[in-house]
């Protein structure tokens, strides 16, 4: 996920990271209204000239009557480029940008951010921000050895602990969340065994990060495009504690192992 050179390796950065979907995501105290999220796809629609509108489903649960049932919570306007790689959400209370597929570079998705957020402004006026969010899935592909086996301790610092009795695992999951005091955030960490593996003869994990912050939300732009670097940077540094050299050296493998299950 890091697109620095990390700290064990000289050189350029990784030039397959192994991101899947990189997302920034901003919430609002209140809504905006259809018209003006669709009006904001259009002013958009040169980059993303697919457009559908999802109906957000929920659930409500009555205890009384042990009874639950689903109801609409809003629809959501989503644009996409024509590769469907390149997308825009536009819900009642939220705006986002994902990069799906082999990640471009920070620079690519930081100026996508920054042109979509402009045309929002642009159109919605002012909303305030209640929640900024930035989340990168990673999918670690690793060859199986002789054993039949992809040993996720081998290329992963997250461990889980077992008895002796049982020193393998057919699949693993782990989920924590960490405090960012610096940043007065948390951040979400999700792990596990990807099953079946996109690539033949391969083993995949997950390594999903979720930074968000919901204190003291920046509401100015400068301070916005400030918090998205220092969360980019923890990123980094999260996704660096959490792998080790042989998932870095797996990196600068093949090009072709990136491509495939994209």
């Amino acid at each position: 996920m890091s697109d620095i050179a990390p700290p064990s390796v000289l050189g350029p950065p990784y030039p397959f990271p192994p991101i899947t979907e990189a997302i920034v995501e901003y919430r609002f105290e209140t809504t905006v209204g259809l018209a003006a999220r669709q009006k904001i796809g259009s002013k958009l629609a040169a980059y993303y000239p697919n457009e559908q509108l999802q109906v957000a489903r929920g659930v409500k649960v009555d205890l009384d009557s042990s009874t639950a049932e689903f109801e609409d919570s809003g629809r959501r306007v989503r644009r996409s480029n024509q590769d469907e790689n390149e997308i825009l959400l536009l819900g009642e209370q939220s705006f986002a940008v994902s990069q799906l597929g082999v990640y471009p570079s920070w620079d690519h998705f930081h100026k996508r951010i920054e042109r979509d957020w402009s045309v929002w402004k642009k159109v919605a006026g002012y909303e305030k921000i209640t929640q900024i969010g930035m989340r990168f899935i990673n999918r670690i592909d690793v060859p199986i050895d002789e054993d039949g086996k992809a040993r996720h301790e081998d290329y992963l610092t997250l461990r889980i602990e077992l008895p002796e009795a049982y020193p393998d695992t057919a699949g693993y999951a782990i989920m924590a969340h960490l405090p960012l005091e610096k940043l007065k955030a948390i951040a979400h960490i999700n792990s596990g065994t990807i099953v079946p593996s996109p690539v033949p003869k391969f083993g995949a994990f997950l390594l999903d990060i979720d930074i968000v912050r919901m204190v003291d939300v920046p509401q100015k732009d400068a301070d916005i495009e400030n918090l998205l670097l220092e969360m980019r940077e923890e990123k980094n540094r999260l996704f660096e504690s959490f792998i080790t050299d042989a998932a870095r050296e797996r990196f600068f493998h093949d090009h072709s192992i990136r491509q495939s299950g994209t």
